[in-house]
């Protein structure tokens, strides 16, 4: 009996191994269910680029898992060194870039800048300007300025002299197609002298403010008076003879290669005059503002058109007074604004302010604050009556958009009759109700009134059963019949 037990035991142990055999291992780490379907997995896209930007391979790669790079083209005086990306765990989308040492010296460069070119400064004077970069073929690079410009004695910087020929200025841009070098050339540097005429009527000032100028720079004076007494005619090469050929177009001189460089501010004497600008009319009350200055005689006065001006006016604005400076007369002069034109909008409906309820629009333009003009009655419908009731902007504003009168017109009031019979409209009249009520509605009666002993309710109804605009047809009959 025992030796059965024993048996049946070994018997039911090697059963269950032979089961749990038969279960996927996978299914028995994970504690999935057997036969479950596995959680969809995220696939992200691997790109490997080669030279100047050129595709080797796509790859789609699970998430968590690396891709596999395709090998690296071989690039003329360049060595290959690997990729730029780690790609042995994707967990997004990734660009991989090839990476390449120069033959040269092994330094690591992208291919990014393959051809890529530096640009060296010289300066055997001063310290020369540094620049790191490496440049590609073609780019703009933007030429440094010395670090400084003197050079003991008179000598001035002048230029770079470029080892690809030619001469550039600092800020000057060109396009790289080779490595630069830029030398310092300096030289003789030349003065400006500067001055008023007469002294004391004002102050001249340049930029740049140096003390020595190489040859061809523009220098910018500007000449300021002392007072409002002192108006600046212009700037002169020479003093003495102010002919037409003396005189600067405009406030810039070039510096020549010599040392009588000189410019003269010349002033005279100014006179005041006065700017008024008004709205509507030349009036105290519209005035807007007032602005005073002073300037040479025969000169003209200047003034801003639009200043001041005020919401819903518009330019140009209409000028009198004197126009030019007199040394004898009022030098004053006025501005006059005047109202603009602006659309406005003219809506009209029935019973309320709705889309459904609209007869008609117009539309215009009028000067700005006066009344937005409509018809009172147009598009009236049937049984409707003036005024109607406005709402809205009244006025025009400076916003045609705004500029909405609204009118509302309501239905009429129209007189009614009721009569109540016995037996038939022929029959015996029994009584006669009259009243008001509004256009369209149903005309009102009282269902038993009038009604005599042995008739019942309700009465029979014809005639008119809602109100028009005429009273005499508003008549409504009710016919009681008899009871049983």
């Amino acid at each position: 009996m025992k030796g059965s037990r024993l048996f049946k035991a070994v018997s039911v142990m090697l059963s269950l191994m032979l089961v749990f055999s038969l279960f996927p291992t996978q299914a028995l780490a994970t504690g999935e269910e057997v036969g479950s379907t596995p959680a969809p997995t995220n696939l992200y896209t691997v790109t490997f680029l080669g030279s100047e930007g050129k595709v080797l391979k796509e790859e789609k790669v699970a998430e968590g898992m690396g891709a596999t790079a395709p090998e690296i083209p071989e690039l003329e005086g360049y060595v290959a060194d690997g990729w730029d990306t780690d790609f042995s765990v994707v967990k997004s989308d990734l660009t991989v870039t090839a990476v390449y040492k120069v033959a040269e010296d092994f330094g690591l460069r992208s291919l990014a800048v393959v051809d890529s070119y530096s640009v060296t400064y010289v300066d055997l004077t001063n310290p020369a300007p540094t620049d790191s970069n490496l440049y590609a073929s073609g780019a703009a690079v933007t030429v440094q300025s010395p670090t400084n410009r003197t050079a003991g004695g008179n000598k001035v910087f002048y230029y770079w002299m470029s080892s690809n020929g030619g001469t550039i200025m600092p800020g000057a841009t060109f396009a790289i197609t080779s490595n630069t070098t830029l030398t310092a050339k300096y030289d003789s540097g030349y003065g400006l002298s500067m001055q008023v005429k007469p002294n004391g009527a004002g102050t001249i000032t340049k930029s740049p403010d140096y003390e020595l100028y190489a040859p061809g720079t523009v220098v910018t004076v500007t000449g300021t008076p002392s007072s409002s007494a002192w108006a600046l005619i212009g700037y002169f090469k020479n003093f003495g003879s102010f002919g037409a050929y003396d005189m600067l177009e405009g406030n810039q001189i070039v510096i020549q290669p010599s040392n009588t460089n000189k410019v003269f501010a010349v002033f005279d004497e100014a006179y005041i005059y006065t700017v008024k600008y008004y709205k509507d009319s030349i009036s105290s009350g519209n005035l807007l503002g007032t602005d005073t200055g002073s300037g040479l005689e025969g000169t003209a006065i200047p003034y801003t058109d639009g200043k001041y001006l005020p919401t819903g006016y518009v330019t140009p604005g209409v000028v009198s007074g004197r126009t030019t400076i007199s040394d004898h007369h009022t030098n004053t002069l006025n501005v006059v604004y005047s109202k603009g034109s602006f659309g406005y909008t003219v809506k009209y409906y029935r019973d309320g302010i709705n889309v459904a309820n609209l007869l008609g629009s117009d539309t215009g333009s009028g000067v700005f604050g006066s009344t937005i003009p409509y018809t009172n009655g147009k598009y009236l419908p049937t049984g409707y009556v003036t005024p109607g009731a406005v709402s809205g902007q009244t006025t025009i504003t400076a916003v045609a958009s705004n500029n909405v009168l609204n009118v509302v017109y309501s239905r009429g009031n129209f007189g009614y009759t009721v009569k109540y019979y016995k037996d038939s409209t022929a029959g015996t009249l029994l009584g006669t109700d009259t009243n008001t009520g509004a256009y369209g509605t149903s005309i009102p009666y009282t269902d038993g009134k009038y009604l005599p002993t042995g008739y019942v309710t309700p009465g029979a109804l014809s005639g008119q059963l809602t109100i028009t605009t005429v009273a005499s047809n508003n008549v409504l009959n009710v016919v009681y019949s008899k009871g049983t």
